[in-house]
């Protein structure tokens, strides 16, 4: 046996240079805005037997976020042979490689730093340091590794010391999360450097009450938070404490005097590039208090006020999908909803913002917003009663952000309109495809009755059924996926860290969502009810993360949310981000765009499935989530 593990590990260690060895850049110094050749070797790694290969390269330049490019392959015997024109302005280069779904999965990625006057970018080293902090998983299934993290960020000080100071927070907090002793000694030795010094600028005392925080030691927060509201009344600490002052629980009139307070306290009508950046925290704080307050006019003009075309329709639809639920104001929720699909358009027409890898990846987002504000749109418009007219915008929804969902409410449309072969075309692809919810079992029924099919119909019910649920197995197994999921370490409602580490070995389903997500809270009978199912089965964990909920108070609304409904769920509270407080760290690490958004990890810690949206049916949740853990579990 002894000699079976020496082995093995010889093997490890063979396959690990192996892969290492798959890509060879040309330069060792490759200069910025020249061409970067390379070849890769795909008999070396877990692509040995794919005939087609395809490269992906992320290019990382000054920001966190790459641009991602394919790249053509040649192959010449047994390698294949890329270039890569660059710029001038790019740090490193790294590549990706997959055929179909399977990727070659390397253990260290495969980079290319650039050099400029004869040494290595520090951007280059800080990307690295960003890729084995939290993009790798997401970009380049690489694994999270903090202590790697760590020591490239060193690396990135050391060529330029002025970023030490910079990104000194996202520096330690990576350092302290590795949770070794050495890395934690360094945190406690800038604690005490800071708290020895008596220079009298705000972004050390507030380092300091986020490295407190890291440390989740209460009472030195609290004690420095006095400090610095006191000492920095009008700085960005107290800025952001001020929100503190409005709550959704609140009446009306009291938020709008907070509302005014904070307004003219820090000068948020100035034109200058600080009170800017204020605004825009602050006009999307006020969207939320009117939509919360059924005040929609208000909530409209200042989701009007948002910096960007896809931004203001975001907004702009949420207040329009708000009164639909509430049907009020159609008249008034039909004029906002059609001003979104409008600005949508007009962002498809412009350039492609920094932090988006490409021109597909922001049209993608950006066709999915257009479908999700036309499906707003066409259902406004059969409230009121122009059924014909939602026809018309449900049949471009389909196309643009296809879902079970948006089929089954064109099913309704056509229906309405008299359309009733192709409704029960419609509605027969819909249940062949795996997706039979009960409503829409009603609609099939009632069509193919006043239609006066011969056949019986629960016959023709069952036999298309069997169809549904084989083409229902083929498309989750088409649409599995395999990457390292992002780690995180969470609390709960009662105070218990859940650390995903920990959990190795169980099937891991995540829910992101919050309180004011009106679909999040629709799919929670279903979810509570597989929940109950799997109660006894201890190798399968649901975890619920609370997210994307900027309320100061939002563990009260979580709270009241789990008594009102007796919901049976283990709630984890995601943490705002230190540098932004309307981005979440986990929601991000899982690049998580819209909610409800699902994430099911099997038991080697990979993300298998992602579903984002979810439909309100029991059945339908129950049977989605079964099906996905049964294919993991086998």
């Amino acid at each position: 046996m002894k000699r079976l593990v020496i082995l093995n590990f010889f093997f490890l260690v063979f396959l690990s240079k192996s892969f290492s060895q798959a890509v060879k850049f040309m330069s060792d110094k490759q200069q910025a805005g020249t061409m970067v050749k390379f070849t890769y070797a795909p008999s070396v790694t877990l692509l040995s037997t794919s005939d087609e290969i395809i490269c992906e390269s992320f290019a990382f330049y000054s920001t966190a976020y790459p641009k991602n490019y394919k790249i053509p392959l040649i192959r010449k015997g047994n390698l294949l042979y890329g270039e890569y024109l660059s710029q001038d302005s790019i740090s490193l280069l790294a590549l990706t490689f997959h055929s179909g779904k399977k990727s070659d999965e390397p253990q260290n990625g495969y980079f290319q730093k650039f050099h400029q006057s004869g040494k290595i970018k520090s951007q280059a080293e800080l990307a690295i340091a960003r890729i084995y902090e939290k993009l790798g998983p997401r970009y380049l299934g690489i694994k999270t590794d903090l202590t790697k993290a760590t020591q490239y960020y060193k690396k990135a000080f050391i060529l330029e010391p002025k970023l030490s100071e910079k990104l000194s927070l996202d520096y330690l907090s990576v350092a302290y999360r590795t949770g070794l002793p050495q890395y934690k000694a360094i945190v406690d030795n800038k604690i005490l450097e800071l708290s020895r010094d008596h220079s009298a600028e705000e972004s050390k005392f507030v380092l300091l009450y986020k490295l407190y925080q890291l440390k989740q030691q209460k009472k030195r927060c609290d004690s420095l938070e006095h400090l610095i509201l006191n000492q920095f009344p009008l700085g960005d600490f107290a800025f952001y404490a001020a929100f503190k002052t409005i709550k959704t629980e609140m009446p009306l009139k009291q938020n709008e005097e907070s509302a005014d307070f904070i307004f003219t306290k820090f000068e948020l009508g100035n034109d200058n590039e600080m009170a800017k950046r204020r605004k825009v925290a602050f006009d999307q704080y006020m969207v939320w208090i009117y939509s919360k307050n059924d005040n929609y006019k208000k909530s409209a003009v200042y989701a009007r006020q948002q910096k960007g075309n896809f931004a203001r329709a975001s907004w702009l639809n949420l207040c329009a999908e708000r009164m639909l639920e509430k049907n009020a104001d159609i008249d008034f929720a039909l004029s906002l909803s059609a001003e979104a699909v409008q600005l949508t358009q007009m962002a498809l027409k412009e350039s492609v913002p920094y932090n988006y890898t490409s021109q597909q990846e922001y049209d993608d987002l950006l066709n999915s917003n257009l479908g999700n504000c036309m499906n707003t749109y066409a259902a406004l418009l059969y409230t009121k009663g122009d059924f014909s007219q939602a026809l018309n915008q449900q049949r471009i929804v389909v196309r643009l952000a296809p879902s079970s969902d948006a089929s089954e409410r064109l099913v309704s449309y056509l229906k309405a309109t008299g359309n009733l072969e192709e409704a029960l075309s419609v509605s027969e692809q819909l249940i062949k495809s795996g997706y039979s919810s009960e409503s829409l079992i009603k609609d099939f029924k009632s069509i193919y009755s006043a239609l006066q099919r011969n056949d019986d119909f629960d016959n023709y019910l069952t036999k298309i059924k069997i169809t549904g649920d084989a083409n229902e197995l083929a498309d989750y197994k088409k649409n599995m996926v395999s990457y390292p999921a992002p780690p995180f370490e969470l609390l709960n409602l009662d105070g218990q860290k859940v650390d995903l580490a920990k959990l190795r070995g169980k099937i891991v389903v995540l829910d992101f969502w919050a309180t004011w997500c009106a679909p999040c809270i629709a799919s929670f009978p279903g979810m509570q009810k597989i929940v109950h199912e799997k109660k006894q089965d201890t190798n399968i964990v649901f975890l619920f993360i609370n997210t994307l909920q900027p309320e100061d108070n939002r563990g009260l609304l979580v709270s009241d949310l789990v008594i009102k409904r007796k919901l049976d769920f283990n709630i984890l509270m995601d943490t705002k981000n230190s540098n932004d407080n309307l981005k979440f760290d986990t929601a991000s690490s899982y690049n998580v765009t819209g909610i409800p958004a699902k994430f099911i990890i099997d038991k080697s810690g990979n993300v298998r499935f992602k579903l984002v949206g979810s439909s309100s049916d029991v059945n339908v949740i129950v049977k989605e989530l079964n099906t996905m853990i049964k294919l993991i579990d086998d």
